[in-house]
Order: C-alpha cells, then structure tokens, then sequence
C-alpha cells in the first residue's frame, strides 16, 4: 500500500468534489498567540472581523479555538457571542472596529471539544480547546463588514478564558481585531497583530450530513487514514493542500461547489465497502506536521469530510 501523504497524483479539480457546508471564513489556530476574553477575573472581550460579498450570506454555525489559564480542567461555559456591524475609530487612525449590535447570544455552552494539541499563551503553553456553537436560528447578512464578538463568562471557575489567534482568511478575512478592556466589549482598542485574525470560523446552516475523515497515528509516523458514511461502493478521494479554503472547483460535474482546500492535490482514491467506509494506511512525513491539511471527498455523493490539519 502506498504512503499516501508522499504521493501526490494529479489536481484536485479533476475530482470534482464538494463541501456539504459552505465555509464563509475559515482562520485555524496558529497555537502562538492569545488574548484574555472573559467577564471574570480579567475583564476583556475580544472581536474580529470579516468581509460578506454581494451575494449576500446567511450564517448557522460559528467554531472559535481557545485555551483556559491555568490549563488545567476547566468549569462550565457561559459564552457571549455577538455579531456587530462595522464603525471606524475616527481621526487620526480611523481603525475598523465593532459598530451597532446586530446579534447576541449570551450564557452558551457550545460543544467543546479538547483537541489534543496546545497553543502558546501568556501563561505558557496551555491545552487547546475547540468550540461549535450552532445558532438557534439562521441569521442573514447583507453584503457588507461585520464583526464577531466572543467572550466567557465563567466567575464561579478559577480559569480565565484565552481566545486563540488564527490564521488569516485570504478571501474573507479582514486583517487585524479588536480588544476591550470590559466584557461584552464597549471602547474598543487596535490590536498589535494587525496581519492576523483570531482562531474563529463562520459556516452557512448545516446542509447534508456528510462523510467523516479521521487519523488514527503519530505525526510524523505510521497511522490509518479512515473515511465513515460515503457512498456504499463508491470512490473517495483523499486530497491534501498548504492552505485553507474556500476555494472554487473549476471543472466537472460539480464545478462552481467551494472546497475547505485551495488547490488541493490529490493522493489517492479510496473505495468505500457496503457499509461507506474506508481506509488505508498512511506515513506522514516531519515536513507535512503544522503544515498539511487533508480533506476526503465523497464522489457519489459529492460531498467533502471535516479537514484535518496535521
């Protein structure tokens, strides 16, 4: 059996694939930076921003990635999440910062889920969770600049909430945030990253269930590459790229669908049993850790995995 992650074959494009969700603004984790965003035992909300083109966007689900200072088991969550639209500071900066209060949603507790990775922060380095908080209804947005606005609110609990920092969205990532020293955030402030974003991802309303990619390794090491819920007996293809999407497929039955990869090579073709399951072994090399993101994709179905980044 091959290494798959060490043979790349052709473009993704002639694969035609596509995400069952569309991804509006995908910022992963860089794991080397973090701000406080908590009510309670330091006051600080955070907020980043991002582009709606001219069709327009309707949002259902939001993920953000952060760390609890001391890492250790944190308490309950009691999020706050809002939507703003965008205002500029004024003379003689005129920053972009939270405008009027479109959306909220406060007390949450959004799935949460330890990654098993750890991110840098001002108190070392600190356990890595993920968040994914579904809205309880869809909200559209017109064609314009908003801001996303994510604070914990957890006094009872000794840990302070840290938002992580994550990597800007080329296509609808605006560079730079904002912080304040009050939670929800009132006098906003530029952040010093101005060329980054924080860990945060915007989807559209769940659409089709798709099919699920999971790693079961090391990395760099030997593990299984696994693919659940494709099409009994149909192709499934295993694609990698450097970079995160959305990126439009070109060609193919399915053209124009976005994929969560931006120019994606393809690895292989798998062949998913009676029951839609698949898998093979795979070695990943030192090089692809921190650097590769893979994502399957159901041919029959057209439908994409989860993406994992390695």
């Amino acid at each position: 059996m091959k290494n798959l992650l060490l043979t790349p074959l052709l473009g993704l494009a002639a694969m035609a694939p596509a995400s069952a969700q569309q991804v509006l603004l995908d910022q992963q984790p860089t794991r080397t930076f973090g701000l406080y965003s908590e009510t309670s035992p330091i006051s600080s909300s955070n907020a980043d921003d991002f582009s709606v083109g001219a069709a327009g966007a309707t949002i259902g689900e939001i993920t953000w990635w952060g760390y609890y200072d001391p890492s250790g088991q944190p308490g309950p969550d009691a999020f706050g999440i809002r939507i703003h639209d965008n205002t500029t500071s004024g003379p003689p900066f005129n920053y972009n910062q939270p405008g009027n209060l479109l959306h909220e949603w406060t007390a949450q507790q959004p799935t949460r889920t330890q990654t098993g990775l750890q991110g840098q922060s001002f108190g070392g380095q600190l356990d890595e969770y993920r968040f994914d908080f579904v809205l309880p209804s869809a909200v559209t947005l017109a064609p314009g600049h908003y801001w996303v606005e994510i604070w914990n609110d957890t006094p009872s609990t000794p840990d302070s909430f840290v938002w992580g920092c994550g990597t800007l969205d080329p296509i609808n990532g605006v560079p730079g945030f904002q912080f304040s020293f009050t939670a929800p955030g009132t006098t906003w402030q530029n952040s010093l990253v101005p060329a980054s974003g924080m860990s945060l991802q915007v989807r559209e309303p769940s659409g089709p269930t798709g099919p699920a990619l999971a790693w079961s390794g090391s990395c760099p090491g030997a593990g299984t590459v696994s693919v659940n819920g494709a099409t009994p007996g149909g192709a499934v293809y295993l694609g990698y790229s450097r970079t995160l999407g959305p990126w439009a497929v070109p060609t193919g039955p399915c053209a124009g669908t976005v994929l969560d990869l931006v120019t994606p090579t393809l690895v292989t073709v798998l062949t998913a049993d009676a029951q839609g399951d698949a898998a093979a072994p795979a070695n990943v090399p030192a090089a692809a850790c921190g650097q590769v993101h893979v994502q399957a994709f159901d041919l029959g179905g057209c439908l994409g995995t989860n993406v994992l980044s390695l």
